[in-house]
């Protein structure tokens, strides 16, 4: 359900729509509407869908069309650039040219928009059943970069996002701290190792780390505390269960972060870190 939205509108310099809650009518509507497939309306009364753009016709071919010219859609709002990405996956739906070619155009608008309005748009893009897919698709069209500059595509994030959509087909849980922390590990990783060169301390070089690459992101995506708060548990849990310390081990089976330590570590060991099979394999076992 929403509400009907007239076509006033007040845009930034940038072009960036600010302000387009005033009410309207049906009509009015239609043309504020992002794509064809989501301007379809339903009367309660006749029973039947209200079609004004051809939407019926773009879900039965599977092909997601902007509303309006893709090029001023895309720069009242660039969100629509990832949700267009988005809706493409979901439905199984081809993204029309002149959608493709101005997605790979424009980008870099989506630097306009708040970092807080984008970590609600990552969780829609990453918490489903074609995470993965989505994945691919906000890399190859350059869109990635403006969420996650820090992040380059390995096998590990790719098990991470594989991972996430079973857990979700299974109705498991899921949390947002667990991507993140697989997306920046490289990132985290990298940073560390400069930093261990010229600091002794394993927990201060491991801190100053987390909290650099952690302070770099949330420049493009926002991050609540108490998600980061969690990404640096598991960073920091990786080198203890590394060890194996075997006066430890029940002290961090029984730390409430210690399960998704444990499968941040077995995806390591599945992709990155194949050395850490045995690591792997000792807290399996400690577990049973």
């Amino acid at each position: 359900v929403a509400t009907f939205r007239s076509g006033q509108v007040q845009t930034a310099k940038s072009g960036v729509i600010v302000r387009d809650n005033c009410y309207g009518n049906l009509e009015d509507d239609v043309v504020r509407r992002d794509f064809n497939i989501n301007a379809l309306y339903y009367d309660i009364h006749k029973h039947e869908v209200i079609d004004y753009v051809g939407g019926l016709k773009d879900l039965e071919a599977r092909e997601i069309h902007i509303i309006g010219e893709a090029k001023l859609r895309f720069s009242e709002d660039p969100v629509r650039m990832i949700r267009a990405v988005r809706f493409g996956e979901k439905l199984g739906a081809e993204l029309s040219d002149e959608v493709k070619n101005c997605i790979l155009d424009q980008a870099p608008l989506l630097s306009n928009i708040s970092p807080a309005r984008l970590y609600e748009e990552c969780i829609k893009l990453f918490h489903n059943e074609y995470s993965f897919e989505v994945y691919e698709q906000l890399e190859k069209y350059g869109l990635l970069k403006h969420l996650f500059k820090q992040t380059h595509k390995n096998d590990f994030i790719k098990k991470a996002l594989l991972n996430t959509a079973a857990r979700i087909k299974q109705n498991k849980p899921v949390t947002p701290a667990f991507l993140f922390a697989v997306f920046l590990w490289q990132a985290q990783n990298e940073r560390f190792v400069m930093i261990k060169k010229k600091q002794r301390s394993f927990y201060l070089a491991m801190t100053q780390a987390s909290e650099e690459v952690i302070i770099n992101q949330i420049k493009q995506v926002s991050l609540p505390k108490w998600l980061t708060a969690r990404i640096k548990d598991i960073w920091i849990m990786q080198s203890k269960l590394e060890k194996m310390h075997p006066k430890k081990v029940d002290d961090l089976l029984q730390n409430p972060r210690f399960r998704m330590a444990y499968d941040f570590l077995l995806l390591r060991s599945q992709s990155i870190n194949p050395e850490l099979e045995d690591v792997a394999k000792f807290w399996t076992k400690a577990q049973q």
